[in-house]
């Protein structure tokens, strides 16, 4: 079916007062978000736009992806699957993007079965190919670019294997592993074909490789691999079974290959000439870069999304990409979920990793505090320079709570890096969760990077509607960015008192800036002027400078005592504060209400 420019069906409506549920909850109060967390909300100017989906069924937002510029440059574009996960509207992002009255460029209909695996210059560095990936007896496609930036649904090449199985070829095992191999301009492509014959060790996993360039065009419907190398027999429960994560880890332009297997192994392949398939397959077989057996106190979970991003702050020159994914670690009574950074460099791959040896560790929320027991679902994105600052935004979405609310957790990285949510979003009600349909794009000129979210599950009713929904996270320098943090200690430093009060006055939180050189908790006691205590409060115990939020939206306006001390002797201090504004009904959380929905 050729691609043509579609009349705009009434598919959405604005939701504006009516989607008012993102303003019903006040901030969270928990040591698991920074003390100046941003909440962003719906309908705010520069914050959150939306639309809605008119009616049942649609999955608005399904499988959003930034394709990147048309080939002439002159646009960019986003895709969104608006029927079902095969089916997607092509319209324009920048440089004038409007969510609500979106240029469409056509539509792309993948067969039944087919997922986008990645984006890549297949043929040529003009155009844009999407690398698909099929079911388990379905070859690799790759769905070609037109010279306007359109993809024609019958317009593609399959990745076939020469070796064919008395029963089957399943081409499930490997997704695809893609890089400059041959060439510094096009990209080749590496995945498996699993050969049944018996289902007995006759049964083989082999590698097929192929070459990018205009010749892979030219073939048409059907290409059959370059070369192919044997890589083991049928196992059960079978190793081959991986994922992968590629990456340029090393900062040298080529990307890399992370792959694991059913067991929570990590094998790892560096991309370096002269090329040979045989040292592809040797180092998924034996290449362990991670073992299960050597890290007994925490698992590798295989079953959740692995990334590649700019995580953590490097020297001048230093490009590589660092290596993020999820563990589960056992803290005695329980086991909490991890996101586990290793940093790449010239030196990645050169020693094997631990459990302790990520540079950086990430914990779920209830590791900081019980009480907030959401838990992360499958999903993390890189969401670029969101705060304005080389620091770049993670995305990690939160698993649905009992009432089917979704939450939606974005972390400061680079020279920012703490394990504190930086912005959420939530709790958004009737299946609120991503599922991974989130990217980014430039809505507007502000210099900040923006993030366009689906929500395809979506009802406002009781989530069974599944219009779906689509939201617009503008960047904002609201967002925490901790990198003036030494002379943020300066400032405490000269401080009369050492402490810091930010915003003062205030309207409802106020953040306490110091140093807790005790590591222990610390008390707060919030009192009037006429010397009654109004609130109480302790911080959790952090080495060093430390930050926190007090909470003043439930008293009355007027001046107030904020009065902080160690429960060691021989410290203590206090600022003055003004709050502003009338006292505000605490916000509750009833989850009894949510269950049974």
């Amino acid at each position: 079916m050729k691609l043509t420019t579609p009349r705009i069906l009434p598919l959405i409506i604005f939701l504006g007062a009516i989607f008012c549920f993102g303003e019903s909850y006040g901030q969270v109060s928990s040591a698991a978000f920074d003390p100046n967390c941003y909440f962003p909300k719906i309908g705010v100017s520069g914050e959150i736009d939306t639309i809605y989906g008119a009616h049942n069924d649609l999955y608005l937002g399904v499988g959003m992806l930034n394709l990147g510029p048309t080939p002439d440059g002159t646009s960019g574009r986003l895709s969104s699957a608006l029927i079902d996960p095969h089916f997607a509207s092509v319209f324009t992002s920048w440089p004038s993007f409007n969510l609500h009255q979106p240029h469409v460029l056509g539509r792309l209909e993948f067969e039944k079965g087919y997922s986008i695996v990645r984006l890549g210059h297949f043929r040529s560095p003009k155009f844009t190919d999407i690398l698909c990936k099929g079911g388990a007896l379905a070859p690799a496609r790759i769905y070609w670019e037109d010279e306007q930036g359109n993809y024609d649904s019958s317009r593609y090449t399959e990745l076939l294997s020469s070796v064919k199985g008395a029963l089957y070829n399943d081409y499930s095992p490997m997704a695809a592993y893609t890089s400059h191999i041959s060439s510094d301009s096009v990209e080749d492509i590496i995945y498996s074909v699993f050969v049944g014959n018996t289902n007995t060790i006759q049964d083989s996993i082999y590698l097929l490789y192929y070459k990018g360039g205009s010749r892979l065009y030219l073939q048409g419907k059907a290409a059959y691999q370059d070369s192919i190398q044997f890589l083991d027999r049928y196992k059960e429960p079978a190793v081959f079974l991986f994922k992968e994560c590629q990456g340029d880890f090393r900062g040298v332009g080529m990307n890399d290959l992370l792959a694991s297997d059913a067991y929570g192994n990590i094998f790892y392949y560096q991309n370096k000439l002269p090329f040979s398939m045989a040292a592809v397959t040797n180092a998924l077989m034996y290449d362990t870069i991670y073992a299960k057996w050597e890290n007994p106190g925490t698992l590798y979970n295989f079953q959740m999304q692995e990334l590649e991003m700019h995580a953590l702050a490097k020297g001048v020159g230093d490009s590589s990409n660092d290596f993020l994914a999820f563990f589960d670690t056992d803290y005695g009574s329980e086991t909490i979920g991890e996101i586990r950074i290793f940093k790449g460099g010239k030196d990645f791959g050169v020693n094997r990793w631990t459990f302790d040896s990520a540079a950086f560790v990430i914990h779920e929320p209830y590791y900081y505090d019980s009480k907030y027991s959401i838990g992360w679902g499958n999903s993390i994105k890189d969401c670029g320079h969101m705060t304005g600052t080389n620091n770049r935004l993670l995305y990690v979405e939160g698993s649905l709570d009992g009432g089917f609310y979704g939450y939606h957790f974005f972390y400061v990285l680079g020279n920012a890096i703490d394990d504190k949510i930086d912005m959420e979003i939530g709790p958004i009600p009737n299946v609120g969760g991503s599922s991974g349909a989130i990217d980014t794009l430039v809505a507007d000129n502000d210099k900040l990077q923006d993030v366009i979210m689906g929500l395809g599950a979506f009802g406002l009713n009781s989530g069974n509607e599944s219009n779906g929904t689509i939201y617009l996270i503008h960047g904002s320098n609201k967002i925490p960015d901790r990198t003036s943090s030494v002379s943020a200690r300066n400032a405490v430093d000269e401080s009369p008192s050492h402490i810091l009060a930010y915003p003062n006055p205030c309207s409802g939180h106020t953040v306490l800036t110091f140093d807790n050189c005790s590591a222990s908790k610390m008390k707060i006691q919030v009192v009037s002027m006429s010397g009654v205590e109004v609130l109480q409060d302790e911080t959790p115990a952090v080495d060093g400078l430390q930050q926190y939020a007090v909470d003043l939206s439930t008293v009355p306006a007027g001046e107030y005592i904020v009065n902080l001390s160690c429960p060691l002797p021989g410290w203590s201090s206090s600022v003055k504060v003004v709050k502003k504004g009338a006292a505000v009904k605490p916000w509750t959380f009833d989850l009894k209400k949510m269950v049974g929905r």
